[in-house]
C-alpha cells in the first residue's frame, strides 16, 4: 500500500477518536454546569495528559536529603530521629529509596529513621532504588548533653573521726547523657572520698569534697572532730552503812580505852588508841583515817617507780621519810604514811617475797617473766580506782589460782566503738617492767616511750597524740591515757622524737599491735588489767597483803586458822580497811611483845571502829607511822616496831590532792 494511503487512513482514525471523546466530555459537562466551559476544557486536558503519561516511565533524575549536607547534630539524649529526602522529578515513576550508615556503631538508619548508639560521626546516604547512582549524603554527628549543674545532698557536714557518710549528687539537666560524677578531697588525710561519694574521716580538721561532671562542679565542706574513747569504768562508792557497833571480844571498852583524834589535814585524821586487852595489858595503836575524795594515797619508794626492787634496796625505817619527801617535791603536801611491806609467794624459789601484786601511779611494777602472779590462798588486795574509791577484794581462792596483772596497749577502730587488739606493755622508756627479785627478765616486745630522744631498734613505731588523760596526780607517767595514731615509722631504728603531748609505742613488725598501726586509729595506753579479778581493773593503786580480817562487817573464820607471820601470836602489824562510810582506815599497832596484838585482836578493833572490809597488810617488827599536822613536810615519825633498821621495800603515803 502506498504511503499516502496509510496517512489518510491514520488521519481519519484520529479525528474520529477525538470527536467521540469530545462529545462525551461535553455531554458530561453539560449535565453539571453548561455555563463553565473553561473548567470543562481544563479538566479534559488534565485527564488527557494523565491518560497518556500512565503509559510512559518517568525516571528519577535527582534525590536530596532535606536536612542539608550537615553536619546534622543529634545527641544520645533521644533514641531516634527522622530524616527525609525529596525525589525529583515529582512525577518520577519509582520514588522508593534505600538508606545506609557508614558507621553503624554510631548510628543506624531504617527508612529514614535514625537510631543513635554512641558518640561519634557517621555518613548517612540515601539512594534511589530506580537508579542507585542517584544518591545524596549527610554527615551526622552524635554528641552528649553536657551537665550544667550538680546538686549535692549536703553542703556542710560535721563528723567525728573514723566515721563514714555518703554524699548523693544529682546531675542537671535531667536529660544529660553523661552523668558520671568524679569525686576528690582537698585533704584526704582528714577526709577521703570514694568513687561513689562515700566519705571516710581519719584525722580532725577540715576538707573540701568536690564533685565534677563535665564542666559542672559542686562542693561540700567536711568538718572533722576528734572521736574519743569511752571513759574508764568507775567504781561505785560505798553507800554509808549504819551497821550497829559490835561488842568487842578481845578488849574492854572502859575508862582505860582512849581514842585521841588529831586533825592532820583536809580529809585526814590521826587516831591514837589505848586499848585494854582481855589479857590484862594495854596496847598502844594508831590509825590514819583518810577521805579519798579530799586526800590522795600513794605507794612505793622513789626507787621503784617502774621496777619493783628487792626489799634490801628499799629505805630502812629511819629513812622512810625520804619517800615522803619525794612525794612532797611534786607539790603535794604529805599528811601521813606508814610502811606497806607484805608477804607474797614466789613459785620459782618457793620462798616468801614482797610485791606480788603492786601497781604504783597506774603502772604495774610487779610483773613476772611468765606474766602472772601466783598467790597463796586468802591473799588480799587493796585497789584505789581512778574515781578515788577504795576496793578490798580477795585475790586468790586457792594456792594454784593466779591472776594476770598488766598494763595494756589497746588499739580501737577509728571511732572507738570496737577494740582491734590488746597487748601488755613490757618496758617504759627503755626500762623493762620486771621484778628482779622474782627471776629473769621477760621479752621486751611492746615498748612505750613517754620522753623524747629514746632509742629504738628495728621496730614499727606509732607516734601517739594524746587526747584524753586520766590524771591520777601521782608519778611522772600518769597511766593510762588515750590518743590517736598520728604517724607511723616502719622498721625504724634511731631516736624517737616526741612533742610535749606525744608518746610512742614500738612493736615488732610481726606483732598484732604493729599490724594494727593505722593513722587515725584510737589507742589507749597503760590501762591496768587484772584478768583474775576484774574488780582490780582500771586501778591507779594496787597493793596486796596477807590474812583477810573482815568481810561484809564480820570477822572471817580464817583468822583463827592462819599460821604464817606469827598470826596466832603477838607482833607489830599494819592493817588496812574500808569503813562503813567509805573512808580508808590504816591501822598500825606496836611491835613490843608486852603490848603487841594478835591477828584476832586487830580484827576485833578494826570491826569495832566500823570497818566493812579489812585485811592485814604487814606483820613483823618494822612498823612505823608518820603524820604531819603542820603541813610543812617536817612531820613526826612515830616508831613502834621492833627492828630499827629493817629494810622496807614500799611505803604507803597520804598526801593532799594535786592542784
Amino acid at each position: 500500500m502506498k504511503k499516502g494511503l496509510w496517512l489518510a487512513i491514520l488521519t481519519l482514525f484520529l479525528v474520529g477518536c477525538n470527536e467521540t471523546e469530545t462529545s462525551s466530555n461535553v455531554s458530561s459537562s453539560s449535565s453539571s454546569n453548561s455555563n463553565d466551559v473553561t473548567s470543562s476544557s481544563t479538566t479534559t486536558q488534565d485527564e488527557s495528559s494523565s491518560s497518556s503519561t500512565s503509559l510512559v516511565n518517568v525516571p528519577v533524575t535527582g534525590i536530596s536529603i532535606d536536612q542539608g549536607d550537615g553536619p546534622y547534630v543529634v545527641t544520645l539524649a533521644n533514641e531516634k530521629y527522622t530524616l527525609s529526602a525529596t525525589v525529583s522529578p515529582a512525577n518520577a515513576t519509582n520514588k522508593k529509596t534505600s538508606w545506609s550508615s557508614s558507621n553503624t556503631s554510631v548510628a543506624t538508619v531504617n527508612q529514614g529513621t535514625l537510631f543513635v548508639k554512641s558518640v561519634g560521626e557517621t555518613t548517612i546516604t540515601v539512594k534511589s532504588q530506580d537508579n542507585s547512582e542517584i544518591q545524596d549524603s549527610i554527615l551526622v554527628r552524635v554528641g552528649n548533653v553536657e551537665a550544667t549543674e550538680i546538686i549535692l545532698s549536703q553542703s556542710t557536714i560535721t563528723l567525728k573521726t573514723g566515721k563514714t557518710t555518703k554524699l548523693v549528687a544529682t546531675v542537671k539537666p535531667d536529660n544529660a547523657t553523661i552523668k558520671t560524677v568524679n569525686w576528690s578531697s582537698s585533704n584526704s588525710s582528714v577526709a577521703s572520698v570514694s568513687s561513689d561519694g562515700t566519705i571516710t574521716t581519719t584525722l580532725a580538721g577540715s576538707a573540701t569534697i568536690t564533685a565534677t561532671s563535665g564542666n559542672a562542679r559542686a562542693t561540700c565542706i567536711v568538718n572533722v572532730e576528734q572521736s574519743h574513747l569511752s571513759q574508764l569504768p568507775t567504781i561505785e562508792a560505798f553507800k554509808a552503812s549504819t551497821n550497829p557497833q559490835p561488842t568487842p571480844q578481845f578488849f574492854k571498852v572502859n575508862s582505860s580505852y582512849k581514842d585521841v583524834v588529831t586533825n592532820v589535814g583536809d580529809g585526814v585524821e590521826m587516831h591514837t588508841y589505848t586499848i585494854p586487852l582481855n589479857r590484862g595489858i594495854n596496847a598502844t595503836s594508831r590509825s590514819l583515817i583518810v577521805d579519798l575524795s579530799k586526800a590522795n594515797l600513794e605507794i612505793g619508794t622513789p626507787n621503784n617507780i617502774y621496777t619493783a626492787q628487792p626489799a634490801y634496796v628499799g629505805q630502812t625505817l629511819p629513812y622512810q621519810l625520804k619517800a615522803y619527801e619525794a612525794a612532797a617535791k611534786k607539790g603535794q603536801k604529805v599528811l601521813g604514811g606508814t610502811n606497806a611491806d607484805f608477804f607474797g609467794w614466789n613459785t620459782k624459789t618457793n620462798v616468801t617475797a614482797a610485791n606480788n601484786i603492786f601497781v604504783k601511779d597506774g603502772v604495774v611494777i610487779s610483773s613476772k617473766p611468765v606474766g602472772f602472779e601466783t598467790l597463796k590462798s586468802n591473799m588480799m588486795v587493796l585497789g584505789i580506782s581512778y574515781n578515788d574509791v577504795p576496793v578490798i577484794t580477795y585475790s586468790m581462792k586457792s594456792d594454784t589460782d593466779y591472776v594476770t596483772v598488766k598494763n595494756l596497749v589497746e588499739i580501737y577502730n577509728g571511732d572507738g566503738t570496737g577494740i582491734l587488739c590488746s597487748e601488755a606493755i613490757d618496758s617504759i622508756n627503755g626500762s623493762l617492767i620486771s621484778d628482779p627479785y622474782q627471776g629473769a627478765s621477760k621479752p621486751n616486745n611492746i615498748q612505750v616511750y613517754t620522753t623524747t630522744g629514746q632509742s629504738v631498734s628495728g621496730k614499727n613505731v606509732a607516734i601517739i597524740e594524746k587526747i584524753d588523760k586520766y590524771d591520777n596526780g601521782v608519778g611522772d607517767i600518769n597511766f593510762p591515757f588515750d590518743g590517736y595514731i598520728k604517724e607511723i615509722k616502719e622498721n625504724y631504728t634511731g631516736a624517737v622524737t616526741l612533742t610535749a603531748n606525744q608518746v610512742a609505742v614500738a612493736s615488732p613488725y610481726y606483732n598484732n599491735v604493729a599490724r594494727n598501726f593505722v593513722v587515725g586509729r584510737l589507742i589507749r595506753v597503760g590501762r591496768v588489767s587484772c584478768d583474775g579479778n576484774e574488780k582490780l581493773s582500771n586501778m591507779k593503786v594496787i597493793i596486796g597483803g596477807r590474812h583477810e580480817l573482815i568481810r561484809d562487817s564480820a570477822v572471817v573464820s580464817t583468822v583463827t586458822k592462819e599460821s604464817t607471820n606469827q598470826a596466832q601470836g603477838y607482833a607489830a602489824r599494819t592493817s588496812i580497811g574500808i569503813l562503813n562510810d567509805g573512808r580508808l582506815f590504816i591501822f598500825t599497832t606496836s611491835g613490843v611483845e608486852s603490848n603487841a596484838m594478835s591477828l584476832k585482836e586487830v580484827a576485833d578493833i578494826m570491826l569495832y571502829n566500823g570497818c566493812r572490809h579489812a585485811f592485814n597488810l604487814d606483820g613483823g617488827g618494822s612498823m612505823g607511822i608518820y603524820y604531819d599536822n603542820g603541813f610543812n613536810g617536817s612531820g613526826d615519825l612515830i616508831f613502834i616496831g621492833g627492828y630499827n633498821s629493817r629494810p622496807l621495800p614500799n611505803t604507803l603515803v597520804v598526801t593532799t590532792k594535786p592542784a
